[in-house]
């Protein structure tokens, strides 16, 4: 069963960069209150990305928290994941979804109209519009406008998470573009009061 709109509110992202203990930073930011996490690994083997994602796998099956694995269908599959997101440059979202089945999250990334239109027709289950604001975690991402964020958020169906760079300073703004979430990284993570920052975002974003 697919999750409704809520789990995408306030939407994790965390990596080997997030700084050392990784899994102990991201398991308070679940204490805390994110409503679902996405572990990116570029620079792990994939033996210990895989067993990276099955240790996060079973410490958050007692919250009831999706687990989201980026870029590798494969990984996600092993592990019994909630779903894969996927950017301009992975696996077709076509080819995740006959192997992931009907039930797995599938998201994609889009930083034009045109690409989040493709995504939700070929059937994505959300789209992360971005990057919004320069992030410290890719340092090449192309920004969008919010102009072009409002437009998807008008013209698709699917859950818009906006993402790069967001602070809750930013969510006022946002939320009156008509998202359904935020994704974000280091605004988090890289803070010295992990729960502290994480109840910022959830009093801004009314959770």
């Amino acid at each position: 069963m697919k999750p409704d709109r809520f789990v995408y509110s306030l939407y994790l992202i965390a990596s080997s960069e997030s700084g050392p203990d990784p899994l102990r930073k991201i398991m308070k930011a679940v204490d805390s209150g994110v409503t679902m996490v996405q572990l990116r690994e570029k620079i792990l083997s994939s033996r210990d990305f895989y067993n990276r994602a099955l240790s996060l796998k079973k410490r958050l099956e007692p919250y009831r928290i999706p687990l989201i694995i980026n870029d590798r269908a494969d990984i996600a599959l092993a592990v019994e994941a909630d779903g894969v997101h996927l950017g301009q440059s992975d696996l077709p979202l076509v080819a995740a979804r006959s192997l992931l089945g009907p039930e797995k999250i599938i998201g994609a990334s889009a930083g034009t109209l045109e690409t989040a239109c493709r995504a939700a027709a070929e059937g994505c289950d959300y789209i992360g519009a971005g990057a919004l604001f320069s992030t410290m975690t890719k340092h090449d991402a192309k920004t969008i406008s919010c102009d072009t964020v409002e437009l998807m958020a008008s013209r698709l169906s699917v859950p818009i998470i906006a993402i790069g760079g967001i602070t809750p300073e930013d969510i006022p703004l946002l939320l009156s573009l008509g998202i359904s979430g935020v994704a974000v990284s280091s605004a988090i993570l890289g803070s010295e009061n992990i729960e502290a920052a994480v109840s910022a975002f959830r009093h801004i974003l009314g959770l």
